[in-house]
């Protein structure tokens, strides 16, 4: 999930617009980038992290982000 109010307006008309560029249907892009937040419910970059901080791991990092996907790392 973005950041901000902003950042998710933005990253979904860029998946949506990617979808179009790549042979989807305006319709069929519209109806897919609808299903955020009420189909499928990301959480942060914070959430994840304070997450993992909560089930036991002592070291937890964000080594990678790229719009809506991020990758992390955590030792015990």
């Amino acid at each position: 999930m973005p950041d901000s109010l902003q950042g998710t307006q933005l990253g979904l008309e860029r998946w949506k617009r990617f979808q179009i560029e790549h042979g989807r249907e305006s319709v069929q892009a519209e109806k897919h980038t609808k299903r955020f937040n009420s189909e499928y419910f990301p959480i942060t970059v914070k959430e994840h992290l304070e997450l993992l901080k909560e089930t036991g791991f002592q070291t937890v990092e964000l080594f990678w982000r790229s719009h809506v996907q991020a990758g992390f790392y955590a030792i015990k």
